[in-house]
């Protein structure tokens, strides 16, 4: 049983126990007595000492409801004549995570330290201890519980386990960040119970504190001194000062110092080869402590070499002497014995007495000992030496034989391996292989060392038979391969070639490039690969370079600019780049799991290959708009999907051709299902109705009953039952033969945006924007469980492929795996920085793919929560643009962080104002011309100062962030319109958030505002088919139009004042009467949605922009037609004319803007933002499939 504590019913009736008893509280009698129930054979006077487990720190915690050790609770009970089971709190049963610690087997000596770190941990109540002792001297195994194969530390942890509520082991080898520790502990000792973390390092502090002071905690962090800028010792990584932080690392000093300053119950256990300075100034106290390790006895010493000895079925002679002699020799460092063990055993044939007889001076020290033995490896040694060192955690055979590049070293990686392990100590697990962490940093070490000698001279045999990061690891790898290889070697390798300068820097690249060039042209390798590692992340700019005829293995050109870059007659292997897609709207994966598909913004369908996450093929037929949800047949053969066109379209998987399009949809299609026996696609949306589509031959039945949107569709796994979710708030299941509505399930708040069976077809999952799930029963139709956590709407979940978890995805960023049975919450998934929109199980592998709308998929690993893979879409489409009354400037805003700004009159781009840190949905310019305010999705609007370029103010209050800015022609109000359906106002001079006001229905999102020409009343438009006016000055509604037959996406003042303009999704431009609301007159030409809106400066011209590609111009008073301007490949947005009314600029989702002549009607200048690859020559590559290059010529590449 783990500690105990009393329950608050039990802490009154201790009081009164108390009272009756007569003792005063804080009297020594109390610590006697339960001092002679512990141990009645003892002496305890009152003035001390008192038996293990009674101090008066125990006995005011036992006061206190705090847990403390079952036998002293027991104890104190006894004393008290209180039964113990009328006054405890039930327990928590024991939470554990060991992480990556090895298992225990047997146990060698260490009995005094395992006994002192028991005293300060039970007796001294200490919160903060940290085991110090050099490379190999045992300080890991302490913690983690073993000498050699036998493991110290998990040994102690065992032992004490009973005591906690909660354990937990961190390896800290790979050095991660404090924030990413600090937010598992606290998702681990809250029992996944913090839905929401904070956003700063304090504040993530002052969260696992609280939990440590509600529960008793033992959390170990092992090898902290890879946070350390160096050690003092035998394995120095980085000259500096003992202690101290590495940069970037500080962050844990704060860490360390508060669990050891602030009160709670649990305790931090650090190891590390040196002391970290904040525990050697916070030492001496009673709550903070350091062990310094020392080696072990001759005893333990022996069970190591009898260890090896067994292992290999040998035996050691010697001597006492000898032994003695050895192991003093050598101070008892456990690894060293190890070693020197296996090097006994292979060379001296077990006799103690010929090593002895040796110099022992060239094996003084660990490093002197492995230098030894890595100088004698043959090169196949040495190659798997390094590939371990590379990989960071343990690898299989077969993973070795993929990055190995030497043939012979290659075909004979097992033996190797066996041979190996006489030498040095190797963990096996799983038929998976790696070095332990002291072998893993000497081989770092050496590895990095020799990598900047080799740039240095320009002989770069084992910079190109060795990747520095392996861009095809698992994503939590690669970035410890980052961390740990591939920055150090950019920070060493500048200074050692002087490169500070940046034509220095130019010259040597292009040198070692050249060198390149000769050496390694058209032969395999990581050079080149490596090399363009070490440019993207130093910050080099990589435009212009040749990198013609080479091997480009295992480059990472994700989310870098690589402009006019030659890559002619390149050879790729497993580099990755940026993807063409853009906000990710659905995720399915084929029954086989070989493939998945996204839909995403821009029409698209892209198959990915889950093996190796690479492009498999494109689908594209929608017209453009969101492709909402997509579903393999069972055979895997066909996909359907369902878009904002209206339209489902059935694909055949290999060929990629469209084979069917079901046309009857009146609105947007949001999801589509296929049924288990493949022959019906069931699809519903924005027109209310759910579809029955017979895939043979097309025919349709219309099932109706639900009295808004269809938001998901879900098929029974066996039976023909279907379910569907929808915005009225109700679930219903339909008989799919007859489309009778068997069942209507209620009890979600507001809409149900997910639905999802179970395997086994007995229950349901739903996702609502009340920010919950729920379970139903099927049969009956009951709510089993209602799962809460996420703080804002679920949009996406799913049952894995045995249906023992769901996983849930919202609009609070985050995806979350839950007990499918009891609804517990496992993990929360991190990683995302705008709602998760889509996420989708593997069908047989707890993988799962999530989705969200800053172009982002990831691929997690739900039983660890580490994330595998990350794919970066770009499409950089245009939402608004906006021209300076003055004519010289335009800006636009995209799905970048940033405002882009044309200089109008040389038509190039001249700067990128940088500051904000989420898209950007609106641009707007003040009458006067001199700020610039851009609305941005971190919910926030800035004010930049268009002389400077600089940020002159932030305002705040712009809740949920939006696509809809503008200013008063009198330069004093900003209004801004949100995605949740308000209008806010802020005060031009002063900065102020004058008002939010609730404009329109909640979650109808704000597309449109605008002032009148007196800066009176703003109006506004939204999806919620209104449009509404408002008295600037008091906030007030003065009058709502409502459009019966549309959402409203555009509106702007008729020149007269007297009446507005809208347009929408009916395709129709209106204009209506402010003083009755009424409905004057509609122009008719698009041919699909209306988006934008605009009246030129000088002449009764109106200009309208269409999802349908065109630009429309119309008179203004008669409504007619004047002329269609084309060019644009989709959806036009943004329109803005110059002052003088000769240019108009439109801006499209297609990611260009066009310049127009008014006059001759044709394009004087398109505009586009270089793409990432824009002139990148790809000519004759090899290695890459037709998909990959057409996504790389999609982003401005040169086939």
């Amino acid at each position: 049983m783990a500690s105990l504590k009393a329950s608050q019913q039990g802490l009154t009736q201790i009081k009164q126990a108390i009272a009756q008893k007569g003792w005063k509280v804080g009297s020594d009698r109390w610590l006697v007595e339960a001092s002679k129930v512990i141990e009645p054979q003892g002496d305890w006077p009152e003035s001390g000492p008192y038996a293990y487990g009674c101090s008066a720190q125990t006995w005011e915690r036992f006061l206190q409801g705090t847990a403390i050790r079952e036998r002293s609770f027991m104890a104190f009970c006894q004393v008290l004549f209180i039964n113990p089971e009328d006054v405890v709190e039930s327990p928590h049963p024991l939470r554990e995570d060991w992480g990556e610690a090895p298992d225990v087997s047997t146990f060698y000596g260490r009995d005094q330290e395992l006994s002192t770190l028991q005293q300060w941990l039970f007796n001294d109540h200490c919160q903060l201890i940290a085991i110090v002792g050099l490379a190999g001297i045992g300080k890991t195994r302490l913690v983690r519980g073993g000498i050699g194969k036998t493991d110290l530390s998990l040994h102690l942890a065992h032992q004490v386990r009973d005591e906690f509520d909660c354990l937990s082991w961190r390896r800290l080898l790979n050095a991660p960040p404090p924030e990413a520790v600090l937010t598992e502990l606290i998702e681990f000792v809250s029992d996944n119970q913090t839905t929401v973390l904070a956003d700063t390092l304090d504040g993530l502090i002052t969260q696992l504190l609280h939990h440590l002071k509600q529960r008793r905690c033992l959390l170990i962090l092992d090898n902290v001194e890879s946070i350390l800028q160096g050690s003092v010792g035998e394995t120095p990584l980085q000259a500096g000062r003992s202690g101290t932080y590495r940069p970037g690392y500080e962050g844990y000093g704060n860490f360390f110092r508060r669990i050891g300053e602030t009160a709670h119950q649990s305790c931090l256990l650090l190891t590390s080869r040196e002391k970290p300075q904040d525990i050697e100034n916070m030492e001496g106290g009673r709550l903070v402590r350091s062990l310094q390790l020392g080696g072990v006895d001759k005893a333990a010493g022996q069970a190591i070499f009898q260890s090896i000895a067994n292992a290999y079925d040998a035996s050691f002679q010697g001597s006492e002497e000898a032994w003695e002699d050895l192991i003093a020799f050598y101070c008892g460092n456990p690894l060293v014995l190890e070693v020197v063990a296996r090097h006994i055993l292979k060379l001296f044939d077990g006799n103690l007495a010929a090593f002895l007889a040796q110099n022992l001076r060239v094996f003084g020290k660990i490093r002197d000992l492995l230098d030894w033995h890595f100088e004698r490896f043959s090169d196949a040694e040495k190659e798997i030496m390094y590939w371990l060192t590379i990989n960071r955690e343990a690898v299989s055979i077969s993973e070795l034989q993929e990055d190995v590049l030497l043939p012979f070293a290659q075909k004979h990686i097992p033996e190797t391996l066996d041979t190996l392990e006489r030498h040095i100590p190797i963990e096996k697990s799983n038929k998976q292989f790696t070095l332990q962490p002291v072998l893993i940093e000497y081989m770092t070490d050496r590895f990095i060392k020799e990598i900047c000698q080799e740039l240095q001279t320009g002989n770069l045999q084992l910079f190109n038979r060795h990747a520095l990061i392996k861009v095809s690891a698992k994503e939590y790898v690669r970035n410890s391969q980052i961390r740990m290889i591939l920055r150090p070697i950019s920070e060493q390798v500048i200074p050692i070639l002087g490169l500070e300068n940046q034509n220095c820097l130019d010259n040597q690249l292009s040198q070692i490039l050249s060198n390149l060039q000769q050496t390694y042209q058209k032969r395999p390798g990581y050079a080149a690969g490596n090399l363009l590692n070490l440019m993207r992340y130093g910050g080099l700019d990589l435009s212009g370079y040749d990198f013609s005829t080479l091997a480009i293995w295992q480059a990472d050109l994700q989310d870098v600019n690589l402009h006019e870059v030659n890559f002619t007659a390149c050879e790729f292997d497993r580099s990755r780049f940026t993807q063409d897609f853009g906000c990710v709207y659905s995720i399915a994966f084929s029954p086989d799991q070989t493939l998945f598909a996204v839909g995403d913004s821009m029409a698209g369908i892209r198959l990915f290959r889950l093996k190796d996450g690479q492009p498999f093929t494109y689908l594209q037929g929608h017209k453009e708009g969101i492709v909402a949800d997509l579903s393999f047949s069972p055979d895997g053969k066909l996909l359907a999907s369902s878009s904002m066109d209206n339209t489902v379209k059935l694909w055949d998987v290999q060929t990629g051709q469209c084979v069917r399009t079901l046309i009857g949809h009146e609105k947007w299609v949001r999801t589509v299902a296929f049924s288990a026996d493949g022959q019906t696609v069931a699809s519903g949306g924005d027109d209310d109705t759910i579809r029955l589509w017979h895939i043979s031959n097309g025919d349709c039945r219309v099932l109706e009953g639900h009295t808004a949107w269809i938001w998901a569709l879900s098929f029974h796994p066996r039976e023909n039952l279907l379910a569907s979710g929808s915005q009225d708030g109700t679930i219903r299941l339909w008989h799919a033969t007859t489309g009778e509505c068997c069942q209507v399930l209620h009890d979600h708040e507001h809409a149900v945006l997910s639905v999802a069976f179970h395997p086994n077809g007995e229950t349901l999952v739903s996702g609502g924007a009340d920010h919950t799930l729920h379970l139903w029963d099927v049969q009956t139709g009951e709510c089993l469980k209602t799962l809460k956590g996420h703080t804002q709407e679920v949009y996406a979940t799913a049952f894995n492929g045995d249906g023992h978890m769901i996983a849930s995805g919202s609009h609070d960023q985050s995806a979350k795996v839950w007990n499918a049975q009891t609804g517990e919450l496992l993990k929360t998934l991190k990683g995302h920085h705008e709602r998760v929109r889509a996420l989708a199980f593997a069908p047989h592998k707890n993988l799962l793919a999530t989705s969200s709308e800053n172009q982002l998929i990831k691929l997690w690993d739900v039983d660890t929560g580490d994330c595998l893979k990350t794919w970066h879409g770009y499409n950089n489409l245009v939402w608004t643009i906006d021209i300076s009354p003055d004519g010289q400037w335009l800006a636009s805003c995209s799905q970048d962080d940033f405002v882009s700004l044309w200089d109008l009159h040389t038509r190039t781009l001249t700067a990128k104002l940088v500051g904000h840190h989420n898209w950007i949905g609106a641009v707007a310019f003040s009458p006067d011309g001199q700020i610039l305010a851009s609305a941005s999705y971190d919910e926030t609007i800035k004010l930049w100062d268009i002389k400077t370029r600089q940020c002159r103010n932030t305002l705040y209050g712009y809740a949920k962030g939006g696509w809809a800015a503008g200013f008063s022609p009198n330069n004093q109000w900003l209004a801004a319109g949100s995605k949740s359906g308000t209008v806010h106002l802020w005060d031009t001079t002063t900065g102020e958030h004058v008002r939010s006001i609730a404009a329109h229905s909640h979650g109808h999102p704000v597309w449109f505002v605008a002032f009148s020409a007196d800066s009176r009343t703003c109006a506004s438009c939204s999806e919620d088919k209104t449009i509404k006016l408002w008295d600037v000055e008091t906030g007030a509604c003065c009058l709502t139009i409502t459009d019966p037959t549309s959402k409203v996406r555009a509106i702007a003042f008729h020149p007269d004042g007297q009446c507005l303009i809208s347009g929408g999704d009916d395709h129709h431009i209106k204009l209506w009467d402010l003083s009755t609301g009424k409905l004057i007159q509609t122009f008719q030409g698009h041919t699909d949605r209306v988006l934008g809106l605009c009246l030129s400066p000088y002449e009764n011209i109106l200009v309208s922009a269409g999802r349908d590609a065109t630009v429309r111009l119309w008179d203004v008073h008669t409504g007619h037609s004047i002329r269609i301007l084309k060019g644009h490949r989709s959806a036009v947005r943004g329109l803005a004319f110059t002052p003088d009314g000769q240019t108009l600029a439109s801006s499209s989702t297609d990611n260009t803007i066009r310049l127009w002549d008014m006059e001759t009607e044709q394009t004087l200048k398109v505009l586009r933002s270089q793409r990432p690859y824009e002139g990148m020559k790809i000519a004759d590559v090899q290695g890459l499939t037709i998909a990959q290059k057409d996504m790389l010529i999609a982003l401005g590449a040169i086939g």
